[in-house]
């Protein structure tokens, strides 16, 4: 199906202000506002994504309610100020690629749904590819905020797997896990001019198994003295 909501105010409805059970759904959606509603935002179901997508900046968050995939091949774009809220448990995973691009003043932010902050909280975000086809496409994060994340399987905020991230001026902070896990892969990636911090694991982990060298410069770990590093 299709839809185009835009200039919309919604109130006193008692689950979400919209609600797309299939995530895999591409709607446009603009100038909204909720208020009095059970959740105040837009909430996207369990989806695989083909083609292309965007989240675009609504004026209310996105409120993810099952695990939603980005399909190899496939895009989604976030636009600058767009903040996305995770229920308990959910994520989302790149097979494509995924690019969230903020800016200073209209930052964009992944975030856990929930009453009180709890680190852990939902599942983080994933890239992936194959070694017999790695996801080059892979992910670039700028202004951009992913906290409380780490709590699934791979229990970190930001996950990568045979696949490339582009990390700058942006926030990784408060996971359950790790800050960054490269598992296999992830030559290229490159994280800098960013903030790792309070994650229960490591800021960022190395998986050490065929991982080629992270660059990891000019970011703030926590204390003055830079990170700690550990072998593994």
């Amino acid at each position: 199906g299709l839809a185009n909501i835009t200039d919309t105010t919604f109130t006193n409805n008692r689950r979400y202000a919209a609600m797309f059970d299939d995530g895999s759904m591409n709607p446009v959606l603009a100038r909204l506002s909720a208020t009095g509603n059970g959740y105040d935002g837009v909430g996207l179901g369990y989806g695989a994504m083909a083609g292309t997508h965007t989240w675009e900046y609504t004026g209310i968050p996105y409120i993810v309610t099952g695990d939603e995939t980005v399909d190899v091949g496939a895009s989604l774009t976030v636009q600058p100020g767009t903040e996305v809220r995770f229920q308990q448990h959910a994520g989302l995973t790149s097979w494509g690629k995924l690019a969230a691009l903020g800016t200073a003043s209209q930052p964009i932010t992944f975030t856990g749904q929930f009453t009180t902050p709890v680190a852990g909280w939902w599942d983080g975000i994933s890239i992936k590819g194959s070694q017999s086809a790695p996801n080059n496409a892979g992910a670039t994060f700028d202004y951009t905020t992913i906290e409380y994340g780490g709590g699934g399987y791979e229990t970190a905020n930001l996950y990568v797997n045979f696949s490339q991230v582009a990390v700058s001026h942006s926030a990784i902070r408060y996971s359950g896990g790790d800050g960054v896990y490269a598992f296999y892969g992830g030559a290229g990636s490159n994280i800098q001019s960013s903030q790792i911090v309070s994650n229960a694991g490591f800021g960022m982990r190395n998986g050490g198994y065929a991982v080629a060298v992270l660059l990891a410069a000019n970011n703030w770990w926590g204390a003055a003295t830079g990170p700690t590093i550990t072998d593994s």
